[in-house]
């Protein structure tokens, strides 16, 4: 092999262009080709022959394999596929056997070792550069280690299997004779070669290749720094606008942009293109289970690999990049016993209904359960799941066809319906996906995995779930291209793998792990533009004007290193280290960019941003930093609209057609835009339907209640029905219901105290939440969400008391600690016991009810409740340390001096009601409400106690929302509501105590408490009343405000800027916009700093 400094491509074009023997070697695909174009545009010769120009890879693949007579090249495939037996040949060895691999794999990770697979298939080419090396300095490197020892074995089973079968290894070449061959191989700048070293012996004796190399003398291409990557980015456009829009210098075709990161580039890239109105093309492939349609194999490995969790079947599901079919038909079978019957599914619907289901089911994971031999057995949650529900809604329809409720026995059907898709296209889905891992014959026996079961699997899955027509050009080749490698490997089993007796554990794994290793560039036949590359892509190409956006220090370092496999202190023992260092490869690719085109000044600009996309970063040794260029700014019609539009600028003065087609678009459609601002008759229909019909079937359901439990009988073992005087409350009660009901019925006259903590101070927000019901919608799911044990332990707590309605509630003696009930004739007995069991119990215990009865979120999803369900004790000890706090006689506490300072409990209390609903008429409106716990005191007093449960103490109002303000604004409208249902009554009109307990952190909040001394604490009722007054005038506003809106269509549900309680609708932005969570889509312009509404907009 001859060497010759080469200062330029064209030189050797021009001297040789005309012997039709030469051939010219480049890098690169991109460099071959774009000389061929120019030797044609340039007038150097009239036609090419591409064979005369090739790159590197071809260069190989057609001579170096010619010169191996009676052998084939060993395929890149088949060379993992030997890799793969040897790691499973590897694990079955004792540990005696010397051809164990010691060090490379660790013997206590030789089981599961097929991780290492992708780098020993590397380093097999490398191995014979490392053997030669090894015998050559044998004396000065002195004994071999474990790790050289197992490169040794891995050397020789390998060579053995080339020989066994015929096969060269093309870089273990020793010698290439290419004296048959008229031809003269020019390999043009070979710096640029990985593993041109490699071969750089196998050519010593061929006179007819030569090597073109880089002279040493040529200087470092300058760069220039930006303080950031936009600026960078931004300024790069516009020096290419300027370049071939402006000075027209060349064509967008003749410019190339090459990005060291493109991975992390490249959306910026597009999105800065795309603004600019600059047209290209990305010359990068992306890894085949990146894009759209080959991801989809991806996702089937995800789906088996996590049991079929919920993220993934949502994530296979909802990616619309699938043509998903329009309609299936589906087999459907309940269980064993039945027949299979098919179901036609609308998949696009289904689609979504099963997540959604999956989503309200909680199907976050599979799970293994004890079956009744004692032995753990999995369970599918989405299985689970949707069994259930199915079964709860055929006892739905039951119940509905016993009472002839023909809507619900509708509505019943459809749910059923619904349940029934919902399993047959889990099922389905799930039976398919697991064809790629567990194939099975038509009898359902299972079959050894291949890569044929593979492709069979995937026929299978689009024969049934794909509509190939849909599929995009784009998508139809590339997934093209994913089976052509299906059938690579499927060819390779069928020719190599079945007679040398190689297996592959799981074929499905392998063509993925092959997949993600390969790019796919999409064809860009009629679409031309600045061609953006990979960094060392376009280096030596010829193009007119190049630019390397990003060329940081660590971007554009080329670390050409020869067997990296090793230490440094083993390479240098070998001489490799200097050999690498004299290849000068990060030199060699930045000259190479910077060579300049002849008649062309300035064609190359390299930069770099202090601030990078991906950190800080500084540019390269290599390069020569220089001031920066010219700031085009003043030609940045993109930057220009910015100005004007933030008015710090009159009026543009550089406007693209396209921006001006958008803006003439825009003014036209807010033309058009009906500006009507008066409700319409379909929003004034669901304010009246929230505020009527809605209230009346709240309080038909407290009359049904108050009913039921006035028609208990008399059970003298259990003691259950309540004491006269309670029963002539809930009769009063249910009389006043019945008359409000009668005589607001068809009135919108009724408030709660969710409704105005919604309507103030900012209405928009019941507008939202209420008439809109618009809430967020997120198809992420949590095996338990942040209201459920607090449901849980509220439920547990309603149960208690209902247990004690119209009787007197046990108490705890904190000096015995021990808790005590009332029994028939006035004695008190011990209840410990009794009080544990009637929490904890199976089957009949408050905790097992709470999870397995209720009606609250969590006891849709069978796996929820079996996670509940194992913390039973530790929820039932929960409940039972609130109690001990809760159930602390009725009485007055003490401070430190013996002053009284606030109630101790409520045990020994009579209960009135639990998830008491009442209704008062105050003013001009009527409060409805439900109330947790509402009790009297057995002895003394007469007044009411207001009990009210929050799971944690910062679930409770604080101090100050529980009362009105210095600005008589309230913050919480609970308790004030809470003590107006109870005080508006002829029963009585006095509150001993109204409070809030936090439940997990055994804490109390007061907002009444008679104990209190009028004249040390504002906590006593008579305090209070102005609250309750304050509240009352919310109540009528709110009235009055909604009132309006369904009768005159009238709505002032605008917000306002905080001034004063003139307007109770002021908005204090500070506190009630920056956590609102319709700030992000509410149309009212806010100012949280200066905390005030500066702009209203309908």
């Amino acid at each position: 092999m001859k060497s010759i400094a080469l200062n330029s491509v064209e030189e050797c074009l021009r001297a040789h262009i005309s012997d039709k023997n030469a051939v010219f070697v480049f890098a690169t695909d991109v460099s071959s080709r774009s000389w061929a174009d120019w030797c044609v545009v340039t007038g150097l010769t009239k036609a090419v022959a591409m064979d005369r120009f090739m790159a590197w890879d071809k260069f190989k693949e057609s001579f170096l394999r010619a010169t191996q007579e009676g052998k084939s090249s060993v395929p890149s495939l088949l060379r993992k596929f030997f890799i793969h037996n040897f790691i499973s040949e590897n694990a079955a060895k004792p540990l005696d056997d010397s051809t164990k691999l010691k060090k490379v794999i660790p013997p206590e990770f030789a089981g599961n070792a097929s991780s290492f697979a992708d780098w020993l298939a590397k380093i097999l080419p490398s191995l014979c550069l490392w053997n030669n090396r090894m015998n050559e300095y044998k004396d000065s490197y002195g004994a071999m280690d474990e790790e050289d020892r197992d490169y040794k074995i891995l050397f020789d089973a390998y060579n053995s299997f080339l020989e066994k079968n015929d096969m060269f290894e093309p870089s273990w070449i020793t010698d290439v004779d290419f004296g048959n061959s008229r031809n003269v191989f020019y390999i043009l700048y070979p710096e640029q070669l990985e593993d041109f070293e490699d071969f750089k012996g196998s050519f010593r004796n061929a006179d007819n290749v030569i090597a073109c190399t880089m002279p040493c003398d040529i200087p470092s291409p300058a760069v220039y720094n930006f303080p950031d990557a936009r600026s960078e980015l931004r300024q790069t456009m516009l020096r290419i606008i300027d370049i071939c829009n402006r000075q027209k210098k060349a064509d967008w075709s003749e410019v190339a942009l090459s990005v060291p990161d493109i991975e992390t580039y490249r959306p910026y890239l597009e999105r800065e293109f795309d603004l600019y109105g600059i047209p290209y093309v990305i010359r990068a492939g992306i890894s085949l289970t990146k894009n759209s349609a080959g991801k989809i194999f991806k996702l089937f490995s995800e789906c088996y690999k996590s049991d079929f969790s919920y993220d993934s079947v949502r994530t296979l599901l909802l990616d619309e990049c699938i043509p998903w079919a329009k309609e299936v038909i589906l087999p459907f079978k309940m269980n064993d016993k039945t027949d299979a019957v098919e179901v036609k599914v609308a998949l696009p619907q289904a689609k979504e209904s099963l997540i959604r289901e999956g989503n309200i089911l909680r199907c976050i994971c599979s799970y293994e359960e004890k079956n009744e031999s004692g032995e753990y057995e999995k369970k599918d949650s989405w299985l689970q799941g949707l069994y259930s529900r199915y079964g709860s809604d055929s006892v739905k329809l039951q119940a509905a066809e016993d009472r002839g409720d023909a809507e619900s026995v509708k509505a019943c059907k459809k749910a059923l319906d619904c349940d029934i898709q919902n399993i047959a296209l889990y099922k389905a889905l799930k039976n398919r996906i697991k064809a790629f891992y567990e194939p099975r014959a038509k009898d359902n026996e299972r079959k050894k995995p291949s890569f044929e079961t593979v492709l069979s699997a995937w026929f299978s899955f689009k024969s049934t779930f794909i509509d190939e027509e849909d599929f995009s050009t784009d998508a139809n080749q590339l997934l093209s291209r994913c089976i052509i490698h299906l059938q690579e490997m499927i060819e390779v089993e069928k020719n190599h793998c079945r007679t040398n007796g190689l297996s592959i554990t799981s074929p499905f794994d392998f063509f993925i792990n092959e997949l993600e290793g390969k790019s796919y560039t999409p064809q860009m036949k009629n679409k031309s533009g600045v061609s953006i590359f990979p960094y060392r892509l376009s280096a030596g190409a010829f193009f007119k004007y190049q630019f390397v956006i990003g060329a940081s220090q660590k971007a554009i370092e080329v670390p050409f290193r020869r067997l990296m496999f090793l230490n440094s202190t083993k390479r240098a023992k070998l001489n490799l280290i200097e050999e690498d260092n004299n290849l000068r490869s990060t030199e060699v690719f930045a000259k190479l960019y910077a060579k300049k085109v002849d008649g062309i000044e300035d064609t190359v600009h390299f930069s770099s941003a202090t601030d990078s996309f991906g950190g800080f970063s500084i540019p390269h040794s290599c390069l020569t930093e220089q001031t920066p260029l010219p700031n085009l700014d003043s030609t940045d019609y993109i930057l220009e609209e910015k100005k004007w539009i933030s008015g710090s600028s009159s009026s543009p003065s550089l406007f693209t057609k396209g921006q001006t087609n958008n803006l003439l678009q825009w003014k036209e459609t807010a033309e058009e835009t009906n500006q009507d601002e008066s409700l319409n008759d379909a929003l004034k229909e669901k304010i009246a339907y929230r505020l009527v019909e809605a209230k009346n079937a709240g309080i038909e359901s407290g009359i049904k209640e108050y009913e039921s439990l006035l028609a208990a009988k008399d059970d003298e073992q259990k003691n259950k029905v309540p004491a006269a005087n309670v029963r002539d409350f809930m009769a009063e009660e249910s009389n006043l219901m019945s008359e409000i009901l009668s005589s607001f019925k068809d009135k919108p006259k009724i408030s709660s105290q969710s409704e105005m903590s919604l309507f103030f101070p900012c209405p928009r927000k019941w507008v939202l939440s209420q008439l809109l019901s618009i809430k967020d919608d997120s198809l992420d799911t949590n095996l338990m969400k942040i209201y459920d044990m607090g449901n849980l332990n509220h439920s547990v707590l309603e149960f208690f008391m209902r247990q004690y309605l119209g009787r007197r509630l046990p108490y705890y003696d904190k000096e015995r600690k021990k808790f005590f009930k009332f029994e028939g004739n006035g004695n008190t007995a011990e209840a410990d016991d009794e009080i544990w069991n009637m929490i904890s119990e199976d089957k009949n215990g408050f905790v097992e009810k709470a999870i397995f009865t209720g009606k609250k979120d969590f006891t849709k999803s069978p796996l929820a409740k079996k996670i509940l369900h194992s913390q039973k004790e530790e929820i039932a000890e929960n409940i039972i340390s609130f109690l001990k706090m809760l159930l602390i006689p009725y009485a007055s506490d003490v401070d430190k001096n013996g002053e009284p300072k606030n109630i101790s409990g409520i045990g020994g209390c009579l209960v009135y009601g639990v998830e008491t609903k009442l209704v008062s008429h105050t003013g001009n409106a009527v409060v409805y409400g439900k109330i947790d716990c509402l009790l009297k005191p057995a002895e003394g007093s007469d007044g009411w106690i207001i009990i009210d449960y929050k799971n944690t103490q910062s679930a409770m109002p604080g101090n100050k929302d529980i009362f009105k303000d210095a600005a008589n604004q309230l913050g919480d409208f609970q308790m004030p509501m809470y003590c107006t249902l109870v005080t508006d009554k002829n029963l009585s009109q006095e509150i001993s105590a109204a409070y809030f307990y936090a439940i997990r952190d055994c804490d109390k909040r007061c907002a009444v408490d008679e104990f209190i001394e009028s004249d040390k604490s504002d906590l006593t009722q008579d305090s209070y009343n102005d609250t309750l007054e304050q509240f009352k005038k919310y109540a009528e506003l709110f009235v009055e405000k909604t009132a309006d809106a369904v009768e005159k269509g009238d709505a002032d549900f605008a917000p306002h800027a905080y001034e004063d309680w003139e307007n109770p609708q002021n908005v204090r932005t500070f506190k009630n916009c920056s956590g609102c969570q319709y700030s992000e889509i509410c149309r009212t312009r806010f100012t949280v700093a200066q905390r005030q509404i500066t702009e209203i907009r309908g």
